[in-house]
């Protein structure tokens, strides 16, 4: 029997092949997991910010629902942020004017960025029956339906009220 040092190209060979095999696999579940909780974090915050929104009504009545920037303001100061800080992660306010003031419908908005991947998308439409996500094809534009189509739609909407 010989006495040999070192391993053969075959054994080195294979065990690449394994060590590839594993990080392929963790890589394609570490993406998923990445894209459940940016979609979690999509949904809670439109729900956080209408809770924060419907609290200041109980509290104050119609008094800070006059335009979309001061309530997106009342939800940033509730939410313990700033106004900017809710501009800049793509979320506004829509005030669909109704007949008279107290039938205006009033909605948190979110616009997918560059970022946002299909997957995010898809998870937030799986979610969005339960959650009461609206489809809308513009900022200023919410559809009666539930958030379904992924490729028409560039927003994604919660009704406060």
């Amino acid at each position: 029997m010989t006495n040999r040092r070192g391993f053969t190209l075959i054994e080195l060979l294979i065990v690449l092949v394994i060590i590839g095999t594993l990080s392929a696999m963790m890589s394609i579940t570490t993406t998923s997991a990445n894209d459940n909780a940016k979609a979690s974090a999509i949904i809670g915050n439109l729900i956080t910010m209408k809770k924060a929104a419907i609290v200041d009504y109980l509290e104050n009545g119609d008094k800070n629902w006059t335009d979309k920037d001061t309530l997106r303001k009342v939800v940033a100061e509730d939410i313990n942020t700033t106004d900017d800080a809710i501009k800049n992660s793509s979320y506004s306010v829509l005030k669909v004017a109704g007949t008279a003031p107290a039938t205006d419908t009033w909605y948190i908005v979110y616009a997918f960025s560059n970022t946002d991947s299909s997957a995010i998308k898809d998870n937030i439409a799986a979610r969005a029956g339960t959650t009461g996500i609206y489809a809308a094809t513009a900022a200023d534009t919410v559809t009666d339906t539930i958030y379904t189509n992924v490729a028409a739609n560039t927003h994604i909407a919660i009704k406060v009220r």
